[in-house]
């Protein structure tokens, strides 16, 4: 059953559905693809669609790769944001030359161009991630893969590539003038303005090079959706928190309503919604709006099982219009535009799984409190950014290596085993070499490697180093703590060195606790960005941008409670994260919990305050379970 004869039937809508699939599919229906075989299958697809005889289709394929005989770069769909609406417009000048990429060219039958409307009422997108579509054939499949991977000779793929980043510049800047505006229009929060006004500390957000060519695609649907029009794309669900992705949310808040977004949690069949991919996707419904309204809403849906069939899907699309898709266990939460704004760093918080939780994270970050049950603690909380003098190093960068001419092991891994681990070493400097859970089992670390280096990045590397660390990707089914401490200062090289505006061992300790509770757990994990389940990466932007307790604004009673809880567990080692929680906590957890809302409120109900994490440690421990692969063990 097709997808107009499941909504005739499930609404017992009286059309007839030759008419109305006929007239959609010759009139109404615009498809592009740079795959001939994939424009074929959406056009058997669309036939299939309407139970009556079709005449045409609007369906296209469209040239990607380099004509050589003009030494021209053609980039597909993405033409379009250069080219006007003429698609086929590389017709008109392709006869007699070669396209690169292309095995045979062919005007037969063709009418050498078509044209798009000027404007969409509806855009739909599945656009490619992070890689151009292309063919493979047999000459170039042993070719090592990467962008532009099917083109055979490098001098053309790198044309191609050159005319990419023109037009990812050119969307660039145009996102931050959209972000600018968006900036000096609505109320944001300092942190959110500092970003887009482009703090230094925060220029990572500004870029799209990470993002991939989703988001130029999702640029694309924007030129294209007339004003009241919808867009509708499946992209990666970094969308909702990647850094790169930060401009793609800023362009949707300001010039759409966002009507929905979906998300996946169903652990059986996979967070993704997209075939031959196991990423977490989301799925966004917006409309184009000139001006907003204060009663804008955003529904933000986390799917716990996934429709399989058009009827399914229907019956679900039908459920949510009414707020009710209990059958499939969805949990619908509505969100002002305001809150929208204000979380536009990331949206994934909005897709907590749990209403209870939400709350807490929410009490956490906006008004200042440990809400659990009938116990409150208030709590001064800040953006991480406000209490840093100095942060380093990123670890794609490979400065650590360079600078120190470290030992690698593939890439820009540290080959820890070759390095000194005997103590000491003359001019030597401290370092925490590698990541591994043998080294994250309690939140007291020792340096196990020393390491010598000369030149201005070894001296800026050793001028940052430091006692407190906080990871650049955390692999939750494995990982116990979040952030390590350490008696001396030293570099690492899977850490960020964090220096303090004021380098105060109380209040570094402090910070380590705070991160280490299931309370600073829990503002991580609402403001991760997510690729596959369990792993996350953290870069030194998201960190800043981190709600988190401000120890500045402790008073020393508390700040020296809070250190002395530090030492108390400093050594003590913590389950893996997952095991920490659920029916049967870690006892470890519980009481390092519960001696850490002692140390802001000495006057608590213990017994009471007791009963409460029990509660929240059962549903986080099932929140994790839809968070992540349990199963999955592997580092």
């Amino acid at each position: 059953m097709n997808v107009l004869t499941a909504l005739k039937h499930y609404k017992e809508l009286d059309i007839n559905l030759d008419d109305l699939g006929k007239e959609l599919i010759e009139k109404g229906i615009y498809g592009i693809d740079a795959l001939k075989y994939a424009a074929q299958v959406t056009a058997i697809n669309l036939a299939l669609i309407s139970p009556g005889n079709i005449a045409k289709e609007n369906i296209h394929t469209i040239y990607l790769g380099h004509i050589t005989g003009k030494n021209q770069p053609w980039l597909g769909s993405l033409e379009l944001l250069n080219n006007g609406k003429r698609v086929g417009g590389i017709l008109s000048f392709i006869e007699g030359y070669k396209i690169e990429g292309i095995e045979k060219v062919s005007l037969e039958g063709s009418e050498g161009t078509f044209e798009l409307p000027e404007k969409f009422d509806l855009v739909i997108m599945n656009p490619p991630f992070t890689r151009a579509t292309g063919r493979v054939s047999k000459e170039f499949r042993e070719k090592e893969k990467g962008l532009f991977g099917f083109i055979s000779e490098e001098k053309y793929r790198e044309t191609l590539l050159e005319r990419l980043n023109e037009i990812r510049d050119n969307v660039r800047d145009n996102l931050r003038s959209i972000a600018k505006n968006l900036a000096e229009t609505e109320n944001l929060p300092s942190v959110i303005k500092e970003i887009i006004n482009g703090k230094r500390e925060f220029k990572q957000y500004l870029n799209i090079g990470q993002a991939g060519e989703g988001l130029l695609f999702l640029y694309l649907a924007y030129k294209y959706v007339k004003p009241g029009g919808v867009i509708a794309f499946v992209l990666p669900r970094n969308v909702l928190s990647g850094v790169s992705w930060f401009l793609a949310r800023a362009l949707l808040a300001g010039k759409f309503h966002v009507r929905y977004v979906i998300v996946s949690s169903d652990t059986e069949n996979g967070y993704n919604f997209s075939e031959g991919t196991s990423l977490s996707e989301a799925l966004i419904v917006a409309k184009r709006v000139d001006e907003h309204e204060l009663s804008e809403e955003t529904k933000f849906i986390v799917l716990m099982k996934k429709p399989k069939s058009a009827v399914d899907a229907v019956i679900l699309a039908d459920k949510l219009l009414a707020n009710n898709a209990t059958y499939y266990g969805a949990l619908i939460r509505t969100v002002p535009r305001s809150a929208l704004l204000n979380t536009i760093i990331n949206w994934n918080i909005h897709t907590i799984p749990d209403n209870e939780l939400l709350n807490v994270i929410d009490n956490i970050i906006n008004n200042g409190a440990i809400k659990l049950c009938s116990i409150s603690v208030e709590i001064p909380i800040t953006y991480f950014n406000n209490l840093i003098s100095d942060m380093g190093v990123n670890r794609r960068g490979g400065d650590i290596i360079e600078a120190f001419n470290l030992p690698k092991r593939g890439g820009t891994r540290v080959d820890c085993d070759a390095l000194s681990k005997g103590g000491p070493i003359p001019n030597g400097v401290p370092m925490l070499c590698s990541g591994e859970e043998e080294l994250r089992k309690a939140m007291l670390v020792k340096p196990n490697a020393w390491v010598t280096g000369s030149g201005p990045k070894a001296e800026r590397i050793t001028r940052l180093r430091s006692r407190l660390l906080v990871p650049d990707r955390i692999r939750w089914n494995t990982w116990r703590v979040i952030a390590v401490y350490s008696d001396e200062q030293l570099i690492a090289n899977r850490f960020f060195m964090v220096k303090l505006k004021n380098e105060n061992e109380m209040q570094e300790k402090a910070l380590v606790t705070w991160l280490n509770t299931t309370f600073g757990l829990l503002t991580v994990l609402a403001n991760r960005e997510e690729t596959e389940g369990p792993f996350t990466e953290v870069n030194i932007g998201q960190w800043r941008a981190l709600p988190i307790l401000d120890i500045t604004r402790l008073d020393s009673e508390k700040l020296s409670s809070l250190a002395r809880v530090f030492d108390a567990y400093a050594d003590k080692e913590f389950k893996r994260i997952p095991d920490q929680y659920g029916d049967h906590p870690d006892p470890a957890r519980l009481s390092f919990d519960l001696d850490f809302l002692k140390a802001l409120d000495s006057g608590i109900n213990e017994d009471r305050a007791k009963q409460c994490l029990i509660e929240l440690y059962k549903r986080l421990g099932i929140t994790l379970k839809t968070w992540i692969d349990n199963g999955d063990q592997s580092l």
